[in-house]
This record gives C-alpha cells, structure tokens and sequence, in this order.
C-alpha cells in the first residue's frame, strides 16, 4: 500500500509539472501572438490540471474511486490507465494545435479529431479502468464467500 502512495504522488508531480509548463508556454506564446487570443492556448494548463491532478491527487490521498483495494492480477487496470494518460495526453496536444492555428489565423480539422480521439481514450480508459475494478472486486468477493462456506 505504501509503494501505490508513493506512485501516486510521484504521478500527482508529473501532472502538475505538465500543467506548469503548459501554463508557462501559453503566457509565452501570448505575449509573442500580438495580442492575438486563443481560448484553446489560454485555457491550455486547464486539460492536464483537471484530468490529470485531480485524480492524480485522490490516488495519493488514497481516495475513491483510484484506490487499490483489490490486486489487479491481469494487469488490464494497468492498461485502462495507460489508455487514459494518452486521452489526457491527446487532448492537452489538440488544444495547443488548435490554439497556435487560431493565432495564425488558419484552422485545421485535425486538432478536432484529436480532440475527439482523446476524448474517446478518457471514456474509454475510466470506464474500462472501473469495469476491470468492478470485475475484480466481485470476483475477489466470490472467491471469498466459497472459501468461508467450505
């Protein structure tokens, strides 16, 4: 238990790192852009901050819904997990594409699309995340009950 407090909080660092250095290249670039404004570039620290500190930070202070109360044997949370850092990933990486086309005053679709692609890895990656959870704690339950009953 010791050593998923320490990830967590080693995980909760890189988090807020990230949205510290995306907040100092958004400050940057708008003091370079002209007086030019993006919401995507303004707002651009707010993606790994939200989704990425904040259950970042539950996971330290050990809280629900990122507590370890059940061995993942199959390594699926793992993944789940993975899935979402690369939706977080995806979607800080869009808002910077869309804020530097929106300055330029061009626009692309392929900011979009990735949006929507790390939009559809955080879905995916939290509810596979709790699933994997939900699956583990049943089966760790019924495993328990028929060894009591024998």
């Amino acid at each position: 238990m010791r050593e998923d407090k320490s990830t967590g909080r080693k995980i909760l660092v890189r988090y807020l790192a990230i949205a510290a250095f995306c907040l100092l290249v958004s400050v940057i670039y708008g003091h370079f852009s002209h007086g030019i404004r993006s919401f995507w570039m303004s707002w651009l620290a707010l993606w790994p901050l939200v989704l990425g500190v904040v259950p970042a930070a539950l996971t330290a202070a050990e809280i629900f819904p990122f507590r370890d109360t059940v061995p993942d044997e199959s390594g699926a949370g793992e993944v789940m997990k993975d899935i979402y850092r690369f939706g977080i990933a995806a979607v800080t990486v869009s808002s910077f594409l869309k804020g530097v086309l929106e300055i330029a005053g061009t626009d692309s679709f392929y900011p979009d699309v990735l949006r929507y692609a790390g939009a559809v890895m955080l879905v995916c990656g939290a509810a596979g995340f709790f699933f994997v959870r939900h699956k583990d704690r049943v089966k760790d339950r019924d495993g328990q009950r028929t060894d009591t009953d024998s």
